[in-house]
């Protein structure tokens, strides 16, 4: 099959004609953009009508039968939570058939595409950027005629068309599509990347058929330097630069010079394409006001705060303890789990001089930080940050001082037991645990930015919604699920049915130093150890003496060695009103005679989860490095395929 375009000389008359039909490609091109938004619009408007006729519906007969005998009140009406019967009848049922297919290829679509070992994100994104590339194809395609020109300058309109969404998808506080879609930054950033890479394409092919038709026609060089066709270059430049620092690993390389790319070029990008091509300017006018409004109310709603800095003894971990105003703490107490973006003013910065590099660094540093506990009575915000080698962890490290512990000599050793799965140590008590942390605390002035996070658009962690929670955190993921699991207990606590919610909570960390901000009470401000709790499971996976601990000395490791942490709680009367379960020596996830300074057996954990009930409704979060979120997904995969009932969230920071 020939090619079917070819390069034509055109009248004035034509020339115009085909500036108006590249102009209206680049409407439709626009309006296909926000097709998503209003389709989803119109669904919210349907739904919510219906429920408001069945609820005035519902009212009017309950209003005309107000005094009959037994007829109940229409304020009495509760959600009543489903049993095993009900969920089985509803299972065999069409309807049924439909939610468990539904589920599994909900579940196919979530999974990544991995290729040569590599993942390269999850399959709903490859679906779903192949469908939109096909259209923008064929909008590329259609009433060109045989005219290449035509051709080429269509990709190039087609491919600007997009960029407002393109901005409004990376916005965090005017983007339209977090309220229509009712999500959060996170889930839409995905869809970010999908349509960057879906404009790059459509912009390179641009430029590829620019430079096959100057190669054609000759005098190459001299149209190529042409400063419209230079800005051209610098544009696609640009995007080819921001596309490679974009790629996994630069960003586990240094993940600040994929994001200050990212800042520049997404300033720089509008400039270039407004003098590029002037009929272009609507589209790239739009991106920049949309970037900069988004700007200016992150910036009106970041607090600026004096925060507590202190290490963690015997790890790599810091601790900042950063008081709010009281009116802001409600929206952070609210959604545990929620993250902020901390950057450095300019006291704090390594440099004070406006114009050094470092001073312009920070300007750019704005690194996430999961919030691991919010105080009620002092109003304080807990981040507990594991140091690198960036500039911002030198900057924290610069102001916290180590903390100094007590000789391990100065303890009694004596009162260790031969227990086999864990080395007998000495011991130092909370007391003497916090007041050497305390000593090593300093201030430093932190902006933060926030709260931002999926857990405000959870699901309801309840039992109306689910039966069991299966809660895992590796590392200092844990900031995300530790706070998750004190707030469904408290709930359940707090519920007349909380008690048939079943919650497990599955930390793998390395060392046991890296927990004990959160396993020794009062460390991450909640006041409470997670040693009380037998549904909480740790695992050590660093064995005795690792890197985090023995950097520290004797005397640190054994501040925080878990066990003897464990037989202190233990010998603590539990409290008559304290509903969550008592402390127990052993888990279930441990086989018997088995040591917890293992990697737990997530296909052995996820069975023990899923065997109690096969009508169960499960949720299953995870925070994590990737391996140990493919290694529990493979074995939750296991029961998705049988048909349970299973919602999934994996908590990243991959971007």
């Amino acid at each position: 099959m020939a090619w079917p375009w070819e390069f034509q000389e055109l009248t004035p008359e034509e020339r115009h004609t085909r500036r108006l039909v590249l102009d209206r490609y680049g409407h439709y091109g626009a309006l296909l953009s926000v097709s998503p938004m209003v389709a989803m619009l119109l669904v919210r408007i349907v739904v919510w009508a219906v429920g408001f006729v069945r609820t005035r519906y519902a009212q009017s007969c309950s209003g005309s039968s107000v005094g009959s005998a037994g007829s109940p009140s229409s304020n009495a009406r509760y959600d009543v939570i489903p049993d095993s019967p009900s969920l089985k009848s509803r299972r065999l049922t069409a309807r049924g058939s439909w939610e468990t297919w539904f589920r599994r290829a909900k579940w196919w679509l979530s999974d990544d595409v991995v290729i040569f070992g590599q993942g390269l994100g999850q399959r709903d994104l490859w679906v779903g950027g192949g469908l939109w590339m096909a259209i923008l194809l064929v909008l590329c395609v259609v009433e060109t005629g045989r005219d290449y020109m035509h051709l080429t300058k269509r990709f190039g309109i087609i491919g600007i068309s997009q960029l407002p969404l393109q901005y409004i998808l990376a916005l965090r506080h005017v983007s339209p599509v977090l309220a229509i879609f009712g999500t959060s930054h996170e889930q839409v950033n995905r869809w970010h990347r999908m349509l960057g890479a879906v404009v790059y394409s459509v912009l390179i092919l641009h430029a590829v058929f620019y430079l096959n038709y100057f190669a054609y026609m000759g005098n190459f060089w001299q149209r190529f330097l042409r400063p419209v066709i230079a800005l051209g270059t610098a544009a696609i430049i640009s995007m080819t630069l921001l596309t490679t620092t974009a790629l996994a690993f630069v960003r586990r390389w240094s993940y600040r010079v994929f994001f200050i790319t990212h800042v520049a070029v997404a300033f720089a990008l509008p400039a270039l394409v407004l003098f590029h091509a002037k009929h272009a300017s609507n589209y790239v006018a739009a991106a920049l006001l949309l970037l900069i409004a988004d700007l200016t109310m992150r910036k009106i709603r970041t607090v600026t705060t004096e925060a507590h800095i202190e290490t963690i003894p015997g790890t790599e971990l810091v601790r900042l303890t950063a008081p709010i105003p009281f009116s802001k703490l409600e929206k952070f107490r609210k959604h545990p789990g929620s993250h902020v973006y901390m950057n450095l003013p300019g006291s704090a910065r390594p440099s004070t001089n406006l114009l050094s590099p470092t001073y312009i660094l920070f300007e750019l540093l704005f690194n996430p930080f999961t919030i691991a506990a919010v105080n009620d009575q002092t109003s304080d915000l807990t981040l507990v940050v594991r140091a690198r080698k960036g500039p911002m962890s030198a900057a924290l490290s610069r102001h916290a001082r180590p903390a100094q512990l007590p000789k391990s000599g100065d303890n009694d050793a004596d009162e260790d037991n031969d227990d086999e799965t864990t080395p007998a140590i000495p011991t130092v008590s909370r007391h003497e645990l916090n007041a050497a942390a305390n000593t090593s605390t300093s201030t430093i002035p932190v902006n933060l930015e926030g709260p931002y996070g999926s857990s405000a658009y959870f699901p309801e962690l309840t039992p109306h919604n689910f039966d069991r929670v299966l809660l895992v955190a590796g590392g200092v993921g844990a900031t995300f699920v530790v706070p998750l699991y004190r707030s469904i207990i408290d709930e359940a606590a707090a519920s007349p049915n909380g008690g048939s919610l079943k919650v497990d909570l599955v930390w793998s960390v390395r060392g046991a130093g890296d927990a004990t901000w959160a396993v020794v009470s009062g460390q991450d401000g909640s006041g409470r150890s997670l040693l009380q709790d037998r549904n909480v499971h740790i695992f050590l996976t660093g064995g005795s003496g690792s890197a985090s601990a023995g950097a520290a000395g004797s005397a640190a490791e054994a501040a925080i060695e878990l066990t003897a942490l464990c037989r202190e709680q233990q010998q603590q009367a539990t409290s008559p009103h304290d509903r969550r379960p008592p402390p127990s020596p052993h888990s279930r996830f441990v086989p018997p005679g088995a040591s917890n300074r293992q990697r737990p057996d997530f296909h052995q954990i996820v069975d023990d989860v899923f065997r109690h009930g096969s009508e169960e409704r499960v949720a299953v979060l995870v925070c994590g490095p990737e391996a140990l979120v493919q290694d529990l997904r493979a074995a939750v995969s296991t029961w998705v395929h049988r048909g349970r009932s299973v919602w999934w969230h994996n908590e990243s920071f991959g971007w």
